[in-house]
């Protein structure tokens, strides 16, 4: 919409919590190599330059936000640790009201 001249800004928020980026390959996948050119495709030069013509970030560019990576520096252990935490805090908060969970 902007392209087209609309009054729209983006405004990245303060603190945002993101993946810091990964591939994968589903278990079974019915043509395995296929999947794995196509995701050696995405993962390298030319298929993230085609990534962000459609607008998808890339690593590599500067972005005018501040970047966190809250696992650095941990050690397998408290990783384990911080990661039971937030699942249990997701699975609070995504409770359905009927019951059941959202994982």
């Amino acid at each position: 919409m902007k392209e087209r001249r609309a009054p729209v800004e983006w405004v990245p928020l303060d603190v945002a919590p993101a993946n810091a980026g990964g591939s994968a390959i589903i278990a079974n996948a019915p043509h395995p190599h296929a999947a794995l050119l196509f995701t050696d495709f995405v993962i390298g030069a030319d298929g993230q330059k085609l990534m962000e013509q459609f607008r998808y970030g890339v690593a590599w560019k500067d972005y005018p936000f501040k970047r966190d990576y809250p696992e650095r520096g941990m050690t397998s252990a408290e990783y384990e640790k911080n990661e039971d935490k937030w699942l249990q805090l997701t699975r609070a908060i995504t409770k359905r009201q009927g019951g059941g969970d959202r994982f």
